[in-house]
């Protein structure tokens, strides 16, 4: 037999060890930090944070904590609510802002969904880290999230919540989340961000610098409808303006608009389900802001525009970023790096 084999095996091991150590056991799986704004006089859905026990094990949570812009201690064990003690596995529990009663109906859930609140405080609209330790001070989950681009847009203000969709990659990164299928999330149960194949992909603005026209780029290999959708520019929906035709397959289609450049644009449907939002930044005296590529979510000032067509807005080529080493083996404090 090879040798080399009895080395294999052993490493093999060590290496899956160190897999199994890494991996989430308790995960914030969904926060609603921003509620959507709603008219003089009514109240806003509720925040609330979502965690998620992705083992099959049984936590004994009494005592933990909730820390932040929040802050909640779970109950200590009570002969009354039994069950309040205890987080089983693949199961979901919710902390929110506010009475658990007034929860349950502001969302319509059902008394099978664990509830525990209120948290003291308020999630921070701008982003904040929230962390989740044991009674003995052990971080069990903890994330740092924010409201602006590379982030979700969506969830900050226009009445979707921030749901994490990639468990087994860094929960800090940005990558793993994404914007709730619904608005107002799913608290309690499982959920999947939001999938769409049509782009918000070019604004243009005229010369008081209010934005006169948006592009759509439908991105799938069929034409798409947007009878009963609708544009905005602002999170609270107030300056819609109602939109219908079809995106043609690989195509474009720009609709006249009228709303001041706050920084932020929604392609909503007809079940007010946010389809793209953009969070984009004007540089003074340029025209337009377009994505680059078509249907991304970078987006570039432009002197030029290309309404109805693919984009190619003025950037630098010369030079560019061609290598990046960010996280250099163990030990190599001198590692990173950045190729021109």
């Amino acid at each position: 037999m090879n040798p080399r084999c009895f080395f294999a095996f052993p490493l093999l091991g060590i290496l899956f060890s160190l897999q199994l150590l890494r991996a989430e056991q308790v995960v914030i799986r969904e926060i609603m930090y921003h509620p959507q704004m709603v008219p003089e006089g009514e109240t806003p859905l509720p925040e609330f944070i979502e965690i998620e026990n992705l083992t099959s094990s049984v936590f004994d949570i009494a005592g933990w904590k909730v820390t932040g812009g929040v802050d909640y201690t779970f109950p200590d064990f009570s002969t009354v609510s039994p069950n309040d003690s205890f987080l089983v596995g693949r199961r979901k529990i919710v902390v929110c802002q506010g009475d658990p009663g007034e929860f349950r109906a502001a969302y319509g859930l059902s008394n099978a969904i664990q509830v525990f609140g209120p948290w003291t405080g308020s999630l921070d609209n701008a982003g904040e880290r929230i962390t989740l330790r044991d009674k003995n001070g052990v971080v069990m989950a903890s994330v740092r999230y924010d409201d602006e681009y590379p982030w979700p847009v969506a969830p900050d203000g226009a009445g979707h919540s921030l749901v994490l969709t990639e468990s087994e990659r860094a929960i800090d990164d940005y990558r793993s989340w994404g914007a709730s299928s619904r608005v107002g999330g799913f608290p309690g149960t499982s959920d999947s961000a939001v999938v769409s194949s049509l782009k918000i992909n070019e604004l243009h603005f005229d010369q008081d610098g209010d934005v006169d026209w948006v592009e759509i780029h439908n991105t799938a290999e069929i034409e798409q409808s947007v009878d009963g959708y609708f544009l905005s520019g602002a999170r609270g929906f107030g300056d819609r303006t109602e939109i219908a035709g079809s995106v043609p397959a690989k195509g474009f289609l720009a609709f006249d608009v009228g709303f001041s450049n706050n920084g932020v644009a929604f392609l909503v449907d007809s079940n007010n389900v946010v389809r793209s939002a953009v969070d984009y930044d004007r540089q003074s005296l340029r025209a337009h802001v377009a994505a680059y590529p078509d249907g991304s979510a970078d987006f570039y000032s432009s002197a030029q525009g290309s309404r109805g067509g693919p984009n190619d807005p003025d950037r630098e080529t010369a030079v560019v970023i061609n290598e990046l080493m960010v996280d250099p083996p163990s030990g190599h404090r001198d590692g990173e790096f950045i190729e021109l």
